[in-house]
C-alpha cells in the first residue's frame, strides 16, 4: 500500500482516473492563509479588513484554485477537530495540572 499526502487537486482529479489506483481523502486542516500587516495602512482599519474578506471571491476560489474539493474554513479550526476544543480552560486553573492530563474532562 502507498499514500500520497499533500497532492495538488490536479494531481488528485488525475489518480482518480488511473487503473489501480483508489482514491479517498478526509478532511484535514490544510489552510492557505492571506496575511495582512495590520499595523499599516491601510490594513489598520478593521472596516478595510473586513471589506476585502467580504469581496474576496471563495467561492470562485474553491472551484477553480481547489477544482471543488475543498470547504471553506468558517471558525478558528477545522470542523473535524471540534471534539478536541470541547472543554474550556479554565482561566484560574492551575495550568500546570491541565497539562500533565491530571484534570477532569467532564
Amino acid at each position: 500500500m502507498d499514500i500520497a499526502q499533500y497532492l495538488q487537486p490536479l494531481e488528485i482529479i488525475k489518480l482518480c482516473g488511473e487503473k489501480g489506483v483508489a482514491v479517498d481523502s478526509v478532511d484535514a486542516s490544510f489552510m492557505i492563509w492571506l496575511e495582512l500587516n495590520a499595523q499599516i495602512e491601510p490594513f489598520n482599519n478593521a472596516k478595510v479588513r473586513q471589506a476585502m474578506n467580504f469581496a474576496f471571491p471563495q467561492e470562485q476560489v474553491l472551484k477553480t484554485v481547489f477544482q471543488g474539493i475543498a470547504s471553506p474554513l468558517n471558525r478558528m479550526h477545522a470542523q473535524y477537530l471540534s471534539r478536541f476544543y470541547r472543554q474550556v480552560l479554565d482561566p484560574s486553573a492551575d495550568l500546570r495540572q491541565y497539562l500533565s492530563g491530571d484534570r477532569n474532562d467532564s
